[in-house]
């Protein structure tokens, strides 16, 4: 992890799961990220291929020059590439695992940009993981450079891994090491280069911000 965004969320969401896979959705406090909630989102997964935003940061939609609530995950993303985001979102429901991903950007007027976008499960409704908080953010955020004036309108993904927690997926770990802290290991990694999103705000669009 390389953005204090990602860093700060893992943080905070290793340290109120404790030894179970997931922290619940309602133990999340704003209050306690408040620094990085602008960069900061929220999606509700139902199925593999029904993954939509429920909140996204204002730094987020800025970036993009874009209101992502209510919109597909898979939106970001050409149709050849979302298989690729589907298996680690189910890895994520199914095993418990983080996704990250690092990625490059390109604005409207060409300027060239590095991110890096974070996912990690949360428990709603029962025991079952239907909620994924994350974090996407520019290593290096400009105001000036990157804003609604001058969207990110391309990503390519430079690097995508999954990242245990607990160092190997939670169903296959013992209760006894369960209740020990392991820090968390790279267990896969994939390093790929496709187009992953293409557009920003329409030209009859308002911007809206959350």
């Amino acid at each position: 992890m390389k953005s204090n965004a990602a860093k700060m969320l893992y943080n905070y969401w290793n340290e109120i799961r404790g030894a179970r896979i997931a922290p619940r959705r309602f133990e999340i406090e704003p209050t306690s990220i408040a620094g990085i909630l602008p960069e900061t989102f929220i999606l509700q997964y139902q199925n593999p291929q029904s993954v939509d935003f429920r909140l996204s940061g204002t730094l987020v939609c800025d970036l993009f020059a874009r209101e992502f609530r209510g919109q597909s995950i898979y939106s970001m993303w050409h149709d050849e590439d979302r298989g690729v985001l589907q298996d680690g979102i189910v890895s994520i429901v199914d095993n418990g695992s983080i996704l990250l991903v690092e990625i490059d950007g390109v604005t409207k007027s060409g300027r060239e940009i590095s991110l890096e976008m974070i996912m990690m499960p949360l428990i709603h409704g029962g025991d079952n993981i239907s909620r994924i908080i994350g974090t996407i953010s520019a290593s290096a955020y400009d105001p000036n450079v990157v804003t609604r004036l001058d969207p990110i309108t391309s990503l390519a993904v430079r690097k995508s891994s999954q990242v245990w927690p607990d160092g190997k997926p939670h169903k296959m770990l013992p209760k006894s090491v369960l209740a020990s802290s392991l820090p968390p290991k790279i267990i896969t990694a994939q390093n790929r280069r496709f187009r992953v999103f293409e557009g920003g705000l329409s030209q009859d669009a308002a911007p809206k911000r959350h």
